[in-house]
């Protein structure tokens, strides 16, 4: 009786942790932003996911168009490696975006139906 025990607390301590593994692959950093020798300009995008206490996701938007890139902020809710962020507000990439994530990349459809694919990896500031 006691060894069923100790082997039942030891799965669900196992398919708790496989759990919590699988909700923190959405998280992290996913960038496409580029700085061009050339012409001095910075292109491109950078999409940070921070899971939240509350099972959400806090979200931080940055956009380059050959200049310092733009910063937005946001929520988003999972469902899987599926997403929704909503970014509040009247600025040009305010809005409902949709995504998904796999290990390598994020697949993003911003509000004006543009698709922006980012690849996981550390930011361009680091």
């Amino acid at each position: 009786m006691r060894t069923t025990s100790i082997l039942g607390i030891a799965l669900f301590l196992s398919f708790s942790g496989m759990a919590a593994e699988q909700a923190a692959k959405v998280g992290g950093t996913f960038s496409s932003l580029e700085y061009h020798a050339e012409s001095g300009d910075l292109n491109g995008w950078e999409v940070t996911l921070i899971p939240q206490a509350d099972g959400s996701y806090f979200v931080l938007i940055q956009v380059a168009e050959g200049q310092a890139p733009e910063i937005f902020t946001g929520r988003a809710v999972a469902n899987g490696s599926v997403f929704r962020i909503t970014v509040a507000g009247k600025g040009p990439l305010a809005g409902t975006y949709m995504g998904s994530v796999t290990a390598d990349e994020l697949k993003l459809k911003t509000p004006v139906g543009n698709t922006e694919r980012l690849k996981r990896k550390r930011s361009y500031w680091q």
